[in-house]
């Protein structure tokens, strides 16, 4: 008697195994078209249209802005005292993920993040 959640196994007949002919011939035929058929690249109708000088400008304004974007300093917004406070809280509190974060992003841009400073009264 078979076991529950077992499908019975069949061995498999020559016939079964051998690919059918009409099978064979369509995978051929998709073959050599793929090797007849040209590769075509189309390019996007932007770049067609634009000359090589505004091409070339486009790009120096991306990456300036993109750089200019990526010197910024970045403030945490928690001070120094209240990171490491949180990173001893427990894993379920709302302060600990927050410190986390800080922690992350201080070892993501070494020199580039800075502590919330603490409040002057």
């Amino acid at each position: 008697m078979p076991v529950v959640g077992k499908e019975i196994q069949h061995p498999l007949t020559p016939s079964e195994t051998a690919q059918p002919v009409e099978q064979m011939v369509y995978t051929e035929k998709v073959e050599k078209q793929a090797e007849i058929q040209p590769s075509t690249t189309t390019q996007p109708q932007q770049l067609q249209d634009q000359s090589p000088d505004q091409a070339d400008d486009m790009g120096k304004i991306v990456s300036a802005q993109f750089a200019i974007q990526m010197k910024q300093n970045i403030t945490l917004p928690m001070s120094q005292q209240e990171v490491v406070e949180g990173l001893h809280q427990k894993i379920w509190k709302g302060v600990r993920w927050a410190s986390e974060w800080c922690v992350m992003m201080i070892k993501k841009y070494p020199g580039r993040v800075f502590y919330l400073p603490p409040e002057i009264v």
